[in-house]
């Protein structure tokens, strides 16, 4: 093969190469990209494994597919949000949340009540799997 069509052909590569990743890093009309911090939360009743970084189609939770009602302030005021949020069919529940606050999250669910915190910043972690939810003293 001459250094002609070597270099056609690297070029004609490099252009299809190119093109393949302006239309998948293109953002499509319609969708706009998520901002904030991403945390996925597997509140639990009996059984949780420890994790950092939710990846997800990897981790498995507990409490697939159950509502929850919810609790969820930050502890500087700014946010606070109250209602229902269901997991998915991994255990888990996914909020993009404003960054750099530390938040308090309680869930409720058949009789059961549980509260922790977390936080938003660069590192910190974004699988939250500490929150048991257990049954409170009877009345």
């Amino acid at each position: 093969m001459s250094d002609r069509l070597l270099r056609a052909g690297l070029v004609a590569g490099a252009l299809a190469v190119g093109l393949i990743l302006l239309l998948v890093l293109a953002p499509l009309p319609g969708l706009q990209a998520q901002t904030g911090f991403y945390v996925a939360i597997a509140p639990y009743i009996s059984q949780t494994h420890p994790c950092t970084y939710h990846v997800k189609g990897s981790c498995q939770a507990e409490l697939k597919a159950v509502t929850f009602r919810y609790w969820l302030r930050s502890t500087d005021g700014a946010v606070s949000r109250t209602g229902t949020v269901r997991t998915g069919s991994d255990g888990f529940l996914e909020w993009w949340l404003p960054p750099n606050k530390r938040y308090v999250a309680t869930f409720e669910y058949e009789g059961r009540r549980g509260t922790g915190t977390f936080s938003s910043f660069p590192k910190d972690p974004t699988c939250i799997t500490t929150i048991q939810i257990q049954r409170g003293p009877a009345r």
